[in-house]
């Protein structure tokens, strides 16, 4: 029985990585497919890109005019009023089985308020996540709260949405859809970015993309102008305008005084589809867009991060994070183009999928069973996350310490880290007891008895992936290391079994299961 499914998109930020999934949905026989398209992509003034939406005849799209009149609070009230009448007018008229919403955006609360009283399922993108720097973080997850299907980019995140009291057959790990845009990408012609630029190209030629924060909302001039000004010392810079957030004005007077000063410099209020070939050509990208953290990686293209709008984020090894200060900005630029670092790049995995992701959004918006979604209580958490602090111990410490922390942490195990968290080894309680059974004293040191190769894990591995490997070796517990070879997390089998147990009734297709 055909589907019919309405994908919201209010900004270049939704559009991008819904691009793959809206193809998809669009080729779908199962699937009749209406696009709600509103917010900047109809306000001239924040370079709408209506043309970037294309669709075939058995398709809709709606076009819902809001007139973002400015980005002060009382005018983005005003608009989010205007989108939830008209999102609701929408579902009055249209029978629609879904609703599908992506990230973070003030403008998701909106169309996920007006679904819910309508009586409308809910799927979410990209929930689960962490940005401390901006609102989104908490726009987020009360998405996620006002959610009935999750289709989450890591398992990371599936896992704090499991936090969140959500039942785990609701989630399914995907993949980040926004990488499936890669494949096959071309590159920006150089002759293309000096018409872009309206100016010869320069190298190393970067992309700038910077939004003000919207927690700390002090000195947002002056810190966009530290990003802009450390921009000027690049041979090129296209800076391009934020989203319609509180404090875009102000970012997009320092945009365009940054051109005044540096006649080098390059403003555009908007790239559309040529947003990731633009990056492909690139030497760097610089700010604080998500798009640095997540597809930047599958381009091995360095990143400087600034701030704190993606703090709590994981990070891939392309990224280089500095402070909004120009003196800092400048030395993260240093750092990411040295010739060495680029090179280091080469053949890196991205954490947050593998270009598959839309192929596994669909199929589970085509199968979940609608007739559970509306029925949704809370759960209680599953168990708390090991506490990383108490599992480890530094190189120099004792077989007592170590056998200490070894009970104080519950795991059956501690983990041996370096002054920089990157992982040295691990020590079981099976080590050390034979290690004392070899003829060592609880006081001497753990070196003898440390094993220096310990069986690890990814952020981006599924559950289903860490059970083979801990089947494969042997093993209750895996640790968590990322590109850099830092802790960041473990993996315990009780836990894994406990939220297996949980998710047992049969659910959405493929719930749980990391990218492929």
């Amino acid at each position: 029985m055909t589907r019919r499914i309405a994908v919201f998109t209010s900004s270049r930020a939704d559009l991008g990585p819904l691009g793959p999934v809206v193809e998809a949905l669009d080729a779908e026989p199962e699937a009749q497919l209406l696009v709600l398209a509103t917010g900047t992509h109809v306000a001239e003034t924040w370079g709408g890109r209506l043309q970037d939406i294309h669709l075939s005849s058995h398709s809709d799209l709606v076009v819902l005019d809001v007139g973002i009149a400015g980005t002060q609070p009382s005018e983005l009230g005003e608009t989010y009023g205007h989108i939830a009448a008209g999102v609701s007018r929408l579902l009055d008229q249209r029978q629609v089985d879904l609703l599908v919403l992506l990230g973070d955006r003030w403008e998701l609360l909106a169309a996920a308020g007006v679904a819910l009283i309508h009586g409308v399922p809910i799927a979410h993108l990209h929930g689960g996540e962490v940005t401390e720097g901006a609102i989104d973080e908490r726009i987020r997850h009360g998405v996620t709260k006002l959610a009935d299907l999750h289709l989450c980019a890591t398992e990371d995140s599936a896992r704090r949405i499991r936090h969140l009291g959500e039942e785990p057959w609701r989630i399914a790990v995907t993949g980040a859809p926004g990488l499936d845009r890669l494949a096959g990408l071309e590159a920006t012609a150089d002759s293309r970015l000096e018409e872009i630029l309206g100016q010869p190209l320069v190298r190393p030629f970067g992309v700038v993309v910077y939004h003000p924060p919207t927690v700390d909302r002090e000195r947002v001039a002056e810190r966009a102008r530290s990003v802009f000004e450390a921009a000027g010392t690049l041979g090129s810079a296209l800076l391009l305008y934020p989203g319609a957030d509180p404090g875009s004005e102000e970012v997009i007077r320092e945009i365009d005084a940054a051109v005044e000063r540096h006649p080098h410099l390059t403003a555009a209020r908007n790239l559309g589809g040529e947003y990731l070939s633009v990056l492909k050509a690139a030497d760097i990208l610089l700010g604080n867009s998500s798009s640095g953290i997540i597809e930047a990686a599958s381009l091995a293209l360095p990143v400087v991060d600034v701030g704190e709008r993606q703090k709590g984020r994981l990070r891939p090894r392309n990224v280089v994070h500095v402070e909004e200060r120009q003196g800092d900005v400048e030395a993260g630029l240093r750092r990411a183009l040295q010739p060495t670092f680029r090179a280091s790049l080469a053949g890196m995995q991205n954490p947050y999928g593998d270009g598959q992701a839309s192929r596994r959004i669909v199929r589970t918006l085509l199968t979940a069973p609608l007739d559970r979604l509306s029925r949704k209580p809370l759960l209680d958490g599953p168990p708390p996350e090991p506490d990383l602090e108490a599992l480890t111990v530094a190189p120099d410490a004792t077989l007592r310490q170590a056998m200490a922390a070894i009970q104080a942490g519950r795991a059956q195990i501690v983990f041996v880290t370096g002054d920089d968290g990157r992982l040295l080894g691990s020590l079981s309680d099976g080590d050390v007891r034979r290690a004392l059974l070899a003829g060592s004293d609880l006081d001497d040191p753990i070196g003898e008895a440390l094993n220096r190769v310990p069986v690890v894990a990814h952020p981006g591995d599924g559950s289903r992936a860490v059970v083979e490997i801990m089947e494969r070796n042997g093993v209750a517990q895996v640790p968590v290391v990322d590109d850099q070879g830092t802790l960041v997390g473990v993996h315990l089998m009780r836990a894994i079994v406990g939220t297996a147990l949980d998710a047992a009734i049969p659910g959405i297709a493929d719930g749980g299961r990391g990218p492929e």
